[in-house]
C-alpha cells in the first residue's frame, strides 16, 4: 500500500499509510484570484491554487459546471516545515535527501570493496570462461529491480 502525504482540513498534513479510502485530486493550473477558478469544465476533486492568497481549493460536484461556491476551500498552500508533519517517518529529511542522491547515483560504481585492503577495480577483475580463457571485466552494473549483476567483459 502506498504512502502519502495529504492536506487534511484543520489537522494539517497527515501522513497515510492506508490509503484505500484517500479520494485523490487532480491538481490543475492556478489561477490568478478567486473569482478567477472556472465553474465550468471541472470534474469532482479538481484541485487549484489561487494565486494571490495561496489557497487551495478543490470542486465538490460530481457535475463538470456550477457555481463558484462550489469550490471548497481546503487550506493554505505555503510551505509546510517537516515537523508539522504528523505520522510521518522517523527518518530526517537530510536522511531522505542522502537516500535519494544514492539512489540516483547507482550503478556508478567502479570499485568493489571501495576504501579496504581488498578494494578492486573493476578493470582489475577478470572472469574465467568453462574452456579456462580469462576475459577482462569492463563494467559491473546493478540492476535494482531484478537484483541482478550484469558483468561485462572484453570479447
Amino acid at each position: 500500500m502506498g504512502r502519502k502525504i495529504i492536506p487534511s482540513p484543520g489537522e494539517g498534513l497527515q501522513y497515510i499509510t492506508d490509503t484505500s479510502s484517500l479520494t485523490l485530486v487532480s491538481i490543475k493550473s492556478s489561477v490568478a484570484t478567486y473569482n478567477d477558478l472556472p465553474i465550468t469544465g471541472n470534474t469532482k476533486n479538481d484541485l487549484r491554487i489561487v494565486q494571490d492568497t495561496n489557497q487551495m481549493y478543490t470542486w465538490s460536484l460530481d457535475v463538470a459546471s456550477g457555481n463558484l461556491t462550489d469550490w471548497v476551500l481546503l487550506g493554505s498552500a505555503t510551505a509546510v516545515d517537516w515537523s508539522d508533519i504528523t505520522n510521518k517517518p522517523t527518518s530526517t529529511v537530510n536522511d531522505i535527501d542522502d537516500a535519494v542522491t544514492k539512489k540516483h547515483e547507482r550503478n556508478k560504481d567502479t570499485k568493489l570493496a571501495e576504501g579496504t585492503v581488498n578494494e578492486k577495480a573493476v578493470e582489475d577483475l577478470i572472469v574465467s570462461e568453462a574452456n579456462g580463457n580469462l576475459k577482462k571485466i569492463t563494467k559491473l552494473q546493478y540492476n535494482i529491480d531484478t537484483g541482478e549483476i550484469i558483468i561485462f567483459y572484453e570479447t
